[in-house]
């Protein structure tokens, strides 16, 4: 039989129980309804996502106002460059030459939009409902801009999609070919309203190298089944904005953690790069407005059959007036061109740099009529200064007597007034600078047709 005093001690003992029972439920509904409809996730959860390449079903449309996450830290990028600048963004692209990480000829296309739209005495339009608009993005022409914001970054459901549109971009950087491309973007970026897209288009908050991102798959799949991802191709599916101002995108997640590891001081970056390094140690980069880094093969051409068979091209191409070819006709001579390592080609703001600066002609107008209009700027970096020494003088020679199978012309009728030189901390760059016969916009169509015989090099099998 139970003793009067153990019963009041389990009495007692119960009632605790209760009570401690009681205070544990409160205290977890208490953090339930603190907990954000969409939780950070735990370190395993993040890492399970982070090395999954299977497909992640996009979480529900969120309306819950999103809490920014904490302010991380972040090293500067090793080359302190004017902000917005070629050099400076390249500063935070992982250093993807060295382990040829980037299969392609291309490397990087540059635009700083900002620049661009003062030297054409225009002024930034401030939003999509902007009576200037069409004018200013008419103008954007003469810029290597990656193609999904170029085409579709005006429209209001881009904005709706991701929190900013082509008018709230200064410079934008593009590093590689899709799908692995990667772009890096200074501007006038508001925080809550591109936190808010973003979790009202589905993206996940992942962290990755201590940075909250965000995520429409977070793997190295691509997929466009999520309707975020089809505006921009895929190429915004993961997306951070720096604590430096600094939007950062890629279609995949490793390529987004290679930008973080740089700007954290983990991994060289792109500007760090022997040859890049050699193309912004000149002094026109600063200047320039847009521009397109490839590798040396992009100048590469299969050897001629000889100089008969190259004038009979050009002859037909003059007398059909079509572009059937994209070889060159170039004057005959023992020395061979020799292979360049990086080539840099790109639009140079050629106004001078006053308090009060000349407005450059309008790509609407030839260039040339006025000493303010943009210029050519061509920069070919070869292994050394005799290789570069070659390189001037076959270049030279081809300018002034050669003619160009693309469109059966003189070099000289497209690229006037040239100035070619060797540059470089050791003279081992080629810089070419060139006014462009056909308008400041026609840089790009050079591009495409590949009209650059004045400076390849056969590749020989």
């Amino acid at each position: 039989m139970m003793r009067p005093t153990q019963r009041r001690m389990w009495l007692m003992a119960g009632i605790g129980a209760v009570v401690i029972a009681i205070v544990l439920m409160a205290i977890t509904l208490g953090l339930r309804d603190d907990s954000p409809n969409d939780p950070t996730p735990t370190a395993e959860d993040v890492s399970r996502q982070a090395t999954s390449t299977a497909t992640v079903t996009p979480t529900a449309t969120s309306t819950a106002t999103v809490t920014p996450s904490p302010t991380v830290t972040i090293a500067t990028p090793a080359v302190a460059q004017p902000t917005g600048s070629l050099t400076e963004l390249l500063g935070y692209a992982p250093d993807r030459l060295s382990n040829d990480d980037i299969p392609l000829p291309f490397v990087a296309g540059y635009a700083d939009i900002a620049g661009w739209t003062d030297a054409q005495g225009l002024t930034m339009p401030t939003g999509l409902d902007d009576p200037g608009l069409v004018v200013w993005e008419r103008s954007l022409q003469a810029l290597s801009l990656p193609t999904s914001l170029e085409t579709r970054g005006t429209e209001e459901l881009w904005q709706e999609t991701y929190g900013f549109d082509l008018t709230r971009v200064d410079q934008v950087l593009m590093v590689g070919a899709a799908p692995d491309s990667i772009l890096i973007m200074r501007g006038r970026f508001d925080e809550r309203t591109l936190l808010d897209a973003w979790a009202s288009s589905g993206y996940q908050a992942v962290q990755v190298e201590g940075v909250t991102i965000w995520s429409l798959w977070p793997g190295d799949e691509i997929a466009l089944t999520a309707p975020a991802s089809r505006p921009a191709l895929g190429s915004l599916n993961n997306i951070v904005l720096l604590p430096d101002g600094t939007l950062v995108a890629a279609a995949k997640l490793s390529q987004l953690k290679a930008v973080l590891r740089v700007v954290n001081g983990d991994a060289d970056s792109l500007a760090e790069q022997d040859d890049v390094q050699d193309l912004l140690a000149l002094d026109a980069v600063d200047a320039l407005l847009s521009a397109v880094i490839e590798k040396g093969d992009f100048l590469a051409t299969i050897p001629q059959d000889g100089a008969d068979e190259a004038s009979a091209r050009v002859a037909t191409a003059v007398a059909a007036e079509t572009k059937p070819v994209l070889q060159a006709s170039t004057p005959e001579t023992d020395v061979a061109m020799p292979t360049p390592e990086l080539v840099l080609i790109g639009l140079v703001d050629s106004r001078p740099v006053t308090a009060s600066t000349v407005r450059a002609t309008p790509i609407a107008s030839p260039a040339g009529e006025d000493d303010a209009a943009p210029t050519l700027l061509m920069a070919l970096v070869f292994d050394d200064a005799d290789d570069a020494g070659t390189g001037v003088t076959l270049v030279t020679d081809r300018l002034r007597d050669g003619r160009s199978s693309v469109t059966g012309r003189l070099y000289r009728a497209r690229v006037a007034d040239a100035t070619v030189m060797a540059g470089g901390s050791d003279r081992d760059v080629l810089v070419l600078d060139a006014t462009l016969a056909n308008g400041a916009a026609d840089w790009l169509q050079m591009m495409e047709e590949r009209d650059f015989g004045f400076a390849f090099w056969e590749d020989t099998p």
